[in-house]
């Protein structure tokens, strides 16, 4: 799968998420096994890092759908701003989200990580949730 196939696919409406709006985990599977196909062949670098909003579930009684969606697409959205254009980003549903840093050792991914946890960390704050981090580089 090529660059702009990739793109194609992230733009189809049955492979976006309906809360975020982002890709969604059809997405994800089609670009994971494409670029393990790549790291397979060439041996470039790359982490996987996946994102999970914790204590969502508590803000849904407290503050209602309407806000814990609003929370999601907030953080999808940091999310998105915070990852580079050859970097794939995926809402996989219920506060959880995947990214696959292209060219990205383990060290720059733990760099990226703590840049990134710091942000969710205040943009969650006030709702009483939290983001758990989880990542992984083949090797």
């Amino acid at each position: 799968m090529g660059s702009s196939e990739a793109i194609a696919l992230e733009q189809a409406a049955p492979f976006r998420n309906a809360t975020t709006g982002l890709p969604a985990g059809a997405f994800w599977e089609a670009i994971l096994a494409t670029e393990s196909a790549r790291h397979a062949r060439y041996g470039r670098a790359a982490t996987v890092v996946l994102v999970d909003i914790v204590g969502l579930e508590r803000v849904v009684p407290i503050w209602g759908l309407a806000v814990a969606a609003a929370l999601e697409d907030d953080l999808g959205r940091l999310l998105a701003a915070t990852k580079r254009a050859s970097d794939y980003l995926a809402s996989l549903g219920d506060g959880r989200f995947a990214l696959l840093l292209t060219d990205t050792d383990e060290v720059q991914a733990i760099n990226y990580v703590e840049r990134t946890r710091e942000r969710c960390a205040d943009k969650l704050k006030r709702s009483g949730a939290d983001c758990a981090f989880g990542w992984a580089s083949p090797g």
